[in-house]
């Protein structure tokens, strides 16, 4: 009686710990998430001094096709230190390609959504695509952030900025990485 209460004690001890280490690593691949998050953000917010935008538009409109709440509120807490008298920024977050395109001067297309993105045919005027997977700026995005030797880089695709009929500064061009 006493071997089966030990082994049932052992027994559950281990499941604890196993549940206990699953909770851990998903705290730490959540933690990691958001400051991978946070220097793309950096990244995006940085870039925008490096686009000649229309004149007219009083706010610079940062489109995320995601409805990833914690990524949404991180863009808008830097959103709200990045706006100056010029052009106030907004982030907003958006569930179809079209609808993104359409209100937005930057669109942020993270991995998980890259998929709608490669099946787009539209062109897309005055818009920045800025995406994360491998190989979207040959499909046309005309930014696309790449991890290199465990480092944050982009590419740019000069005739997908081009197309946008943006007009981006040399010094960005020179940062990146040419496609």
């Amino acid at each position: 009686m006493k071997s089966t209460q030990t082994s049932f004690s052992i027994y559950m001890t281990l499941i604890l710990f196993v549940m206990a280490s699953i909770n851990a690593n998903a705290l730490t691949k959540k933690e990691r998430n958001t400051k991978e998050d946070r220097v793309k953000g950096l990244v995006i917010f940085s870039m925008i001094k490096y686009v000649q935008w229309p004149e007219a538009n009083k706010e610079l409109i940062i489109g995320i096709l995601s409805d990833d709440k914690e990524m949404i509120d991180l863009f808008n807490e830097m959103a709200s230190s990045r706006s100056n008298s010029h052009k106030r920024i907004i982030v907003r977050s958006f569930s179809t390609l079209g609808e993104a395109t359409q209100h937005s001067n930057i669109l942020f297309i993270p991995n998980e959504n890259s998929a709608m993105f490669e099946a787009y045919t539209k062109d897309i005027q005055n818009v920045l695509i800025i995406t994360e997977k491998e190989g979207l700026c040959q499909h046309g995005s005309a930014i696309n952030l790449i991890t290199v030797n465990g480092k944050l880089r982009f590419e740019i695709n000069r005739k997908a900025v081009e197309q946008s009929t943006l007009k981006v500064s040399s010094k960005l061009t020179e940062m990146g990485i040419e496609v």
